[in-house]
């Protein structure tokens, strides 16, 4: 009526400021955290419906088909399947981003934080992920750098009895921890339905939630971080820092912080994660690191995965004070699982020192919780500087004293080698390569679980090999491969003598005898080998390459 239109409006804006107000605390910190984003909806379409009657009371309107209306939309509520969400919305994301099908999903989980799941891959290896975003899985190439990130501080500083862990993952880093059993290793995790995961996860973390060295706190890292004692190691692997909120664990601010919480001996590790970044976001993350540790050094923790080891003081190490790390029987095992057997392969992982990381950043401005550029740069087309993962142990030598510099070199080498290791298809010229560039990696690192997962060769798999060769020769090339070159010999010589004109067979051939000593046999079997192809490119390639060989 005209005689109360202020009023009424008035009534109504306040009713509707009222709703609004509490309808994001209802549905931001109870609905949605008790009953995830499908059941919410649910919720939140009954209370418009529920607006609805109640309009049509006031307005004294009665249809007649209301009740069954109703009737019918509560039906076909009742009768949703109970993961239509994750059928409709994550599933078909999974699928295309991750090869993973229905029946592959093993566990899904809404919390306040988002959504995660956790997959199966086709190859057998299971796949976190957080909001569609893969963040870890179970293959040996995310489990290096994971546990790099616990093995390599504590090992570098055996006296250390504390422990920090910024985001659990999967747990790899902090089982890794785990596995020094005089070190007690707290971990936040923001995320419930990550650490809810962690079971799923125990053939690679340790089944930390039953160690008693370990401590799992639902909290962020940096709240607790501030609100802790010192730490001898604290170590963050976050998701990638172009992530919503994620800068806060790559800022300045947040160094500083680590700093003020770090023993005099204390140790700092942050990952980065290099697909997921251009080479001006990477300056970015070491400018703001080595602003608070001037003497910080980069790590490769595996070819995707760097790792940035920050301490107050500068790095003296000698193989007395290493040796410790590697004594507990359990953490020299699980380095053993990811290719480290050695102090000497440890180290081989240095990549580049103060030096070359000062000259690298350039004039890169800073980052800080005020100027947080890394979460503006989420489409960085510059590519990566080569240089960055290229191993310089020239850098390392004034930082260690009593280690065989040579040994330390060529394994430095052989890990170069294996980042840029060619393809074994395309040709005769483009296998013996590949055959070669391997036996030099073997050479320098044998037996080495690392560098077979790499190469193909667990269990003698043959997707390392080239396909047009035949069974009986893949498993030679295999063989050859891992310097098994006898065996290698008694394969191909009988080779040679069913299949005179393969041109592959006498190259290998040739190749093993090589390898135990006998250089006319091998030169024998070269030629035979490089008779058959035509004049041309691939011969003359060939040629070169065996030339090398000798």
């Amino acid at each position: 009526r005209g005689s109360n239109v202020g009023a009424g409006v008035g009534q109504v804006y306040a009713a509707n400021t009222l709703g609004a107000i509490l309808g994001s605390l209802l549905v931001g910190f109870w609905i949605l955290p008790r009953l995830g984003v499908q059941a919410s909806c649910g919720v939140l379409s009954a209370l418009l419906l529920g607006a609805g009657l109640l309009t049509l009371r006031y307005t004294r309107q009665k249809p007649i088909l209301l009740p069954g209306a109703v009737a019918v939309l509560v039906g076909v509520y009742l009768t949703l399947p109970g993961d239509l969400l994750v059928q409709q919305a994550y599933q078909p994301l999974y699928r295309d981003y991750f090869g993973l099908t229905p029946g592959s999903l093993r566990y899904f989980r809404e919390d306040p934080y988002g959504a995660v799941a956790v997959g199966q891959q086709h190859d057998g290896y299971l796949r976190l992920i957080v909001d569609s975003v893969s963040q870890m899985g179970t293959e040996i190439n995310g489990q290096r750098y994971a546990r790099l990130m616990a093995h390599l501080p504590l090992v570098l500083q055996p006296e250390a009895r504390r422990a920090l862990v910024i985001c659990f993952g999967t747990g790899t880093t902090v089982g890794a921890a785990s596995t020094h059993s005089n070190v007690l290793t707290d971990c936040a995790e923001l995320s419930p339905g990550v650490l809810g995961a962690a079971p799923l996860f125990g053939a690679v973390n340790e089944r930390v939630w039953t160690r008693p060295n370990v401590h799992l706190v639902v909290d962020d890292g940096r709240h607790m971080l501030r609100n802790a004692g010192q730490y001898d190691v604290i170590t963050a692997e976050p998701p990638t820092p172009t992530a919503r909120g994620m800068v806060n664990l790559f800022s300045a601010d947040y160094y500083r912080l680590c700093r003020d919480h770090l023993t005099e001996h204390g140790m700092v590790c942050q990952g980065i994660p290099l697909p997921a970044l251009g080479d001006d976001q990477v300056r970015l993350v070491i400018r703001a690191f080595q602003e608070v540790f001037p003497d910080c050094s980069i790590w490769e923790g595996s070819p995707t995965h760097l790792i940035l080891l920050g301490s107050k003081a500068p790095l003296a190490l000698d193989p007395a004070h290493l040796a410790p790390g590697f004594a507990d029987p359990s953490a020299r095992r699980s380095l053993a699982e990811v290719g480290i057997d050695s102090p000497a392969t440890l180290l081989a992982t240095f990549l580049h020192g103060p030096t070359f990381l000062r000259a690298y950043c350039g004039d890169i401005p800073l980052v800080d919780d005020d100027h947080p550029y890394i979460e503006y740069a989420w489409n960085d087309a510059v590519p990566l500087n080569p240089e960055l993962g290229h191993h310089r142990p020239a850098e390392l030598w004034p930082m260690i004293h009593g280690f065989d510099q040579a040994e330390i070199a060529a394994r430095a080498a052989a890990l170069d080698d294996l980042k840029h290791l060619g393809n074994p298809s395309g040709g005769p010229d483009h296998a013996v390569q590949y055959l070669l560039q391997v036996r030099r990696i073997t050479a320098a690192l044998p037996d080495n679980p690392f560098v077979l997962w790499w190469t193909g060769l667990q269990g003698f798999a043959l997707q390392g090999s080239p396909p047009s060769l035949q069974a009986a020769q893949a498993e030679a090339f295999n063989l050859l491969m891992l310097h098994r070159d006898r065996e290698a010999r008694d394969i191909l010589a009988r080779l040679a003598v069913q299949a005179p004109r393969e041109p592959m067979g006498h190259l290998c051939l040739g190749v093993a005898e090589l390898g135990l000593g006998h250089p006319a046999a091998a030169r024998q079997s070269f030629d035979r080998g490089l008779a058959i192809f035509p004049e041309g490119a691939p011969r003359q390639s060939l040629a070169a390459l065996l030339q090398e060989a000798r």
